[in-house]
C-alpha cells in the first residue's frame, strides 16, 4: 500500500505575549546493531538523514527493526534505541524519572558530528520522551531535531489519562493486550509476562508522574503528529493539540488503526515518514 503526500500542514504557531510493541519475529540483531545505547556510539548514516527511534511503554528497539531497510530507500536511517531495562538491556536498571531516560537520549545525541542535522521519533511514551529531549536541548540553544514526529500520544500534561501502572498484573496485562501491544500468548505465558510486566509498570509509573508535573513551553521546530483513527488512548482530537507546543510548521497525519497502528504497516508507515521528513 502506498500512501500519498496529503497531511494536513499548518503554518508556524503565533507566539503568544509572555510565552517564555515489540515484534516478536523482528531481528533483534540487527535492532540491537542500530541502536547507539548499545554500541557506544551513535553510528554513520550515509549522508541519509538519521532518525532516532524511541520506543512506547514496555516496548524495544525490536519494534522498529522492520522499518529499517525500507528507511534507507527513502533516505532515511532509522535508528531505533533501547532503553535500559528493556530488551537486550534488560538486565539494566530501569530508569524511573523523565529526566534520567532524557539525560540518555541527550548522550546519544552528543555522539553525534557536529551540526549533523537529524529528527526524533517517538511512539506513545517515546513522542513524550522525544519532545522532552527537544525541550531541553532549546533551553541549552542546541540544535533542535529537523523534525519532531510524536506518535500516538497526547501532549504534556493532558488530561484523562488511564492510571494503568496502579492495575495489578494481570489487569494490566489484559489492558495491553486489548489496545493491541501484547500477543495472546505472550499474556497467557507465565516466564514471559513476568519479564513483560516489570518494564511495562516502571514505564507507566514514570509517564503518570510526569504528566502530573511537566509544564508545556512551545519548541522552535517542525513537528509532524500521527494518530491512529481507532486510537482508544490518544485519538486524532488528542494528537492534533500537539500544535501547540510548536512555533514551526505543524502536520497532522491519521493513520488506519488503534493505539499501535504505528507498527500495523512497515511500508504504509515509512511512507507517511517520508512524506513528513521530505525526503526524496
Amino acid at each position: 500500500m502506498s500512501a500519498r503526500c496529503t497531511s494536513t500542514t499548518f503554518p508556524p504557531r503565533r507566539q503568544d505575549a509572555g510565552e517564555p510493541r515489540t515484534n516478536p519475529t523482528a531481528d533483534l540483531r540487527t535492532a540491537n546493531g542500530r541502536t547507539p545505547w548499545q554500541r557506544g556510539d551513535a553510528g554513520t548514516t550515509g549522508g541519509m538523514l538519521p532518525v532516532l527511534c524511541v520506543p512506547h511503554a514496555g516496548g524495544t528497539a525490536a519494534a522498529f527493526a522492520p522499518w529499517l531497510e525500507r528507511g534507507r530507500a527513502a533516505g532515511m536511517e532509522f535508528i531505533p534505541l533501547e532503553l535500559p531495562g528493556h530488551g537486550l538491556r534488560r538486565h539494566e536498571q530501569l530508569l524511573t524519572s523523565m529526566r534520567r531516560v532524557t539525560d540518555e537520549v541527550l548522550t546519544v545525541l552528543a555522539a553525534r558530528r557536529p551540526g549533523e542535522p537529524f529528527a526524533l521519533l517517538g511512539h506513545s511514551m517515546g513522542a513524550l520522551i522525544s519532545y522532552e529531549v527537544s525541550r531541553q536541548l532549546q533551553r541549552e540553544g542546541a540544535p533542535l531535531p529537523e523534525l519532531l514526529i510524536v506518535s500516538g500520544a497526547r501532549p504534556p500534561g493532558a488530561p484523562g489519562g488511564q492510571e494503568w501502572h496502579q492495575l495489578p498484573d494481570e489487569r494490566l496485562l489484559a489492558a495491553m493486550a486489548d489496545l493491541g501491544g501484547l500477543p495472546e500468548d505472550v499474556r497467557r505465558s507465565g516466564p514471559l509476562a513476568r519479564l513483560v510486566v516489570p518494564p511495562l509498570r516502571s514505564d507507566l509509573t514514570l509517564l503518570a508522574e510526569y504528566h502530573r508535573t511537566v509544564s508545556p513551553e512551545p519548541l522552535d521546530c517542525r513537528m509532524l503528529a500521527l494518530a491512529g483513527e481507532g486510537d482508544q488512548v490518544a485519538d486524532p482530537r488528542w494528537t492534533a493539540r500537539w500544535r501547540d507546543l510548536t512555533r514551526g510548521d505543524f502536520t497532522h497525519d491519521v493513520l488506519p488503526g488503534g493505539h499501535f497502528f504505528l507498527y500495523d504497516d512497515p511500508e504504509l508507515t515509512v511512507e507517511h515518514l517520508r512524506c513528513g521528513v521530505g525526503a526524496t
